[in-house]
């Protein structure tokens, strides 16, 4: 499917077209049109952002603008809906700013706290190697252990009785 805006905008004026064959007295239901993209590739907020205030600007002379806050965090940006004969609303959701510089700012420390020093990654993996020999050497205790515990023994013959005594 070509989805280039040149497409889009081809089969609005067929859809445009068509609707102005119905006449006046045919009723209006609620009917959305949505342009959604049809490819599998998910955009950063700031690409979508840019994409908005384009499609905007080239529709209603106004870039988007950041809107309503959803129960999930994410916020509505785009056009402020318009009315008329046509309901007309371009928007896409974004994470919200404020939220997303502080998750990234909390990630980066993060990653600085979790990253151990060379030095201090060779002191733990030295003191891994050493825990893991002590672990070897208590299985091979136990099984030494076991080893005896389960071992055959000998069974002792009773001791004997004198002749003639019960």
């Amino acid at each position: 499917m070509d989805a280039t805006y040149a497409a889009i905008a081809t089969e609005l004026h067929r859809i445009a077209d068509a609707l102005a064959t119905l006449g006046p007295d045919m009723p209006r239901p609620h009917v959305a049109v949505t342009l959604s993209s049809s490819t599998s590739v998910v955009l950063d907020d700031e690409t979508r952002m840019a994409a908005i205030d384009a499609i905007a600007i080239a529709v209603t002379g106004k870039p988007g603008e950041l809107g309503q806050k959803f129960k999930d965090g994410a916020r509505r940006y785009g056009t402020p809906d318009t009315s008329g004969p046509l309901f007309l609303s371009i928007f896409d959701t974004v994470a919200d700013p404020a939220e997303r510089s502080e998750l990234e700012r909390l990630r980066a420390e993060a990653a600085a706290a979790d990253r151990p020093t060379s030095e201090e990654f060779h002191r733990l993996q030295s003191h891994a190697l050493a825990k893991e020999a002590e672990v070897a050497d208590l299985r091979a205790e136990v099984e030494r252990l076991w080893g005896e515990a389960l071992a055959p023994r000998p069974i002792a013959a009773p001791p004997s009785s004198p002749v003639g005594e019960p």
